[in-house]
Order: structure tokens, then sequence, then C-alpha cells
């Protein structure tokens, strides 16, 4: 019963067609929306008082409005297979049971018959059965005992296609007349059906959200139900809004704008830290810098007031002042928290970190150097020399255009080995790199922009590369042996 009630609004979700067949010198069509046979072009045009579809438009899938009825069809051949379309979707059907709200979730199939007519059939997936303060839920298949959890409600399926994503809510105005006609169900109609369910799910138990609803506070309702913000930020107890939301005052209400669950949060961290105009600080600031605020006065212990004092003065995010703070800390022993300008002082202590970056490498290199002075080599006027610094490797990928600077960590360290091919009578001028590998062959040797800026790799150099391999792997067989033999 409850089904065929809806029945007509459940067909105007479903594409309609024409079934269209010609008849001697004329065509007619069953049209799924008018449930009739219709003429499209007939000698007895004058007994209808309405305009014919020309036949040009009847052609496989083409669309049109049926005149007679006015909704969009679609074209389809009477004997082309029109049997095997076949739809489905998933609706919510709402009802009044003794005042209580139930929805039944229902999957309804459309066929058509041998006829043309559309034949519909259906199965209920859920039932929920809402009271004022109780919610329960029923699956139609497992008989007639609720179901434990109202938690999971299900969503889209590629395999059982039961999902409430893309469902239709059907009958709402039914909500009025039931228990739940204060949920302020209407200001919610934009939510998804799934969505829909978890509102009055959550209605139950928390009546007084429909006074969030009502006072425009939509989104902070949206991130409590559906966005897992935490519900501890909210006074359930109270119908007051000031005592819901934990506000102090009524300008606080007044002047919050608009109010979602990360300003709210933050407000409420100010009021318990004691600030003295708590909403106009949050107000001050973008979400983005909520956390990072709270980090600040944590981890350096300066109050909100000044956050927010020394943000506004110097012009710069908070989440740009807090990575200068996390720098500082790390390259001072006593870092200035507030420098008179924070850009300046930032680009500092990046330096700095990255010099005492170097500095580390650096140190590390210098244990290489004895280990590398068996690498150096010349063939006629070509040399090998061995970088003494980072800061030379960075300098010779930046001359060269190429990556080399990037391995310059990795050579401190021992990972791969990188050393200059420079021409005798210019030594300190940036030609060639190499690099390594650790079984003394060569990974890479390029020049300028690794000889792709149309200077292709001189045969002079492929000839060095052959004999500077040969030498290597001469002197790494005879490292390995005399290590061998010693121990």
């Amino acid at each position: 019963m409850l089904f065929n009630r809806h029945l007509d609004e459940i067909k105007s979700y479903f594409p309609q067609y024409a079934f269209y067949e010609k008849i001697g010198q004329d065509i007619r069509y069953y049209c799924t929306s008018c449930e009739d046979w219709r003429p499209a072009k007939s000698i007895l045009s004058d007994e209808f008082d309405v305009d014919y579809v020309s036949a040009d438009r009847f052609k496989q899938n083409n669309e049109f409005n049926c005149p007679f009825c006015n909704n969009k069809v679609t074209a389809k051949s009477f004997n082309r297979g029109f049997k095997t379309l076949k739809h489905n979707r998933v609706f919510a059907i709402c009802n009044n049971a003794d005042g209580k709200l139930q929805i039944n979730i229902t999957k309804v199939y459309l066929s058509f018959l041998p006829s043309g007519e559309s034949d519909f059939k259906k199965v209920n997936l859920y039932t929920y059965l809402f009271k004022k303060n109780k919610a329960t839920r029923w699956n139609c298949n497992n008989g007639s005992k609720p179901m434990k959890t109202m938690n999971t409600i299900p969503q889209d399926s590629y395999i059982s296609n039961i999902g409430y994503d893309k469902a239709v809510l059907i009958g709402e105005d039914t909500i009025k007349n039931t228990q739940l006609k204060y949920c302020a169900y209407d200001l919610v109609e934009e939510y998804s059906v799934r969505e829909f369910i978890a509102y009055l799910i959550f209605y139950t138990k928390h009546n007084n959200v429909e006074y969030l609803l009502k006072a425009g506070f939509k989104h902070l309702v949206y991130q409590i139900i559906l966005q897992g913000w935490s519900t501890r930020y909210i006074n359930w107890k109270s119908n007051n809004l000031l005592k819901m939301l934990k506000l102090q005052s009524k300008n606080d209400l007044k002047i919050c704008g608009q109010l979602d669950m990360a300003k709210l949060e933050f407000y409420q961290t100010l009021c318990k830290s004691g600030e003295k105009h708590p909403m106009e600080t949050a107000n001050s600031l973008n979400n983005s810098d909520y956390q990072s605020a709270s980090r600040i006065k944590d981890s350096y212990h300066i109050s909100y007031s000044r956050i927010v004092s020394y943000s506004k003065k110097q012009k710069c995010s908070l989440i740009y002042w807090l990575d200068y703070l996390d720098i500082a800390a790390e390259v001072y022993d006593a870092p200035e928290l507030m420098p008179g300008n924070i850009y300046t002082a930032h680009d500092r202590a990046v330096a700095l970190r990255k010099f005492k970056a170097n500095e580390i490498s650096n140190k590390l290199m210098a244990r290489r150097q004895q280990e590398l002075e068996r690498y150096k080599y010349q063939w006629q006027d070509l040399i090998i020399r061995i970088p003494q610094s980072c800061e030379e490797i960075i300098a010779e990928g930046k001359a060269l255009k190429h990556c080399v600077g990037g391995y310059a960590e990795r050579h401190a360290k021992g990972n791969t080995t990188i050393v200059f091919l420079r021409q005798v009578n210019e030594p300190d001028k940036p030609y060639y790199t190499i690099e390594l590998g650790k079984d003394g062959t060569i990974r890479q040797c390029y020049g300028y922009r690794n000889n792709n800026a149309n200077n292709p790799k001189p045969d002079k150099i492929k000839a060095f590369e052959q004999a500077y391999t040969n030498y290597l792997q001469a002197e790494v067989l005879n490292v390995r042996s005399r290590i061998k033999h010693t121990a």
C-alpha cells in the first residue's frame, strides 16, 4: 500500500520512453509516461488538440517531449529489444506509523512488459523507525529482530547496489505529523538520504540540535554529525544557545559570524586560557592558524593575545612564524621568539640550518679525503679532482646546470662518490662531472646540461672514461687483494 501510494512520484525518477512502430504510412508509439498508445502521424489530427511529433523524430535513442504529457521521452523501436531495458534505484519512503516516523529503504526495479507497459517490482532493504528519543533499524532480510547498531549506514556498493548516496527521499511531508515534527528536517534538505538518516538518528539522541539549525549554525551541525567532530564542545543538556555553545556572553554570539567547529574549539581553548576577548581573537585568525597558535603557546609560552598582535604587526601567517620558531630552536641556543622582522629572521635561520647541515656533511667529507686520494688521475690533458666540500659539489651543479648538487650529502656519507673531470690548463673550471660506483665503475659522466644542449659527449671524453675505468678497476682490485691478504 505504501509503495503504491507513492508510485507516481517514484515513476518520475525513472527514464521514460516512446516505443514506436510503423502502421502503414503512419507511426504510433507507446508513451511510458502517458501509459497509452499515441499517434505520431495521422489523418485524424483534428481529433486531438495537440501538436504531433514529426515522423523524423522517431529514430533510435532520439529524445523529444511527448505533446500529450509534455514529459521528455526517448525513442525506442518497439521491435528492437525494448524488453531488455531495465533500471533500478533506491528510495527512502517516509510513512507515519501511529505517530512514529517510519522510513523504508526500498530498491525499485523497472522493466517493461511485451505490451510496452512499465513493470515495477520492489525489494525492501531496511526499515527505520524513529520515535522522539529513540531510533531503531531492521534489516528486512533478517527477520523481525531490530539490528543492534544504528551507526552503520550503507553507502553505495558496486556489488550490491544498495547504497543511499544516490537514493531519493519520498514523502518527506509526512514527517510534520510524526513525533519528529520539530526536528527542523526542512533545514537539511540539501542532505543526501544517507546524511538525512544520520541526522534523524542524531536528533533522537539530542533533540536540541534543532536549536542550532534554526539559529543558522547549519555547517556546525553538519560537521558534528557527518564529519566526526567531537560532540563535547556542545552542551546538549541545554536549550539556551549561549550555554549550548559554551559562549561567555551574548556579544560573543553576536560577533561569532560563520561559526564552525574549528573556531568553536579554539574559542573554548581561549576561554580556558583566560583570554579577555576570546571571540574577537578567534575571529582575527583563520582556521588554518588555530592549531599553529596552540602550538606556539604550548611550546614557546607566548600568550594568545601576543600571538595575534605579533602576527598582525608582522603581517605573517602563524604557520610561517611557527616554522621560524621550530628552525630557530634547532639552530640557536637562545632563539629570539618575536624578532623585529620575521621574514629576515626566518631566512637567516634557514641559512644557518643549511650551513650547519653542510658543516656536518663537510666533516664527513673531510674524513673521506684520504680514502679518495687514490681516485686522482691524469690522462693526456685531462685530470680528476676530488671535491673538498659540499658547497663545491653544489657549485659544480649550478655551473654545469645539472643535478649533481643533490648528491652532495650522499657523497659525504659515502653512499656514492663524486669526482670532477677538469682540463689541465683550467683545473678550477667545471668541465665534466663523474659519479662512481663502489665497484669502481662510472655510473654517470656528464657535461653542461647533461650533454643535452647540442653538445654531445666527445670521443675524447669517452676514451678517458674507458682509461679511467681501467685504472679504477685495477686500483680497487689491488686494494681488495691487500685487504684480503692482511685478513
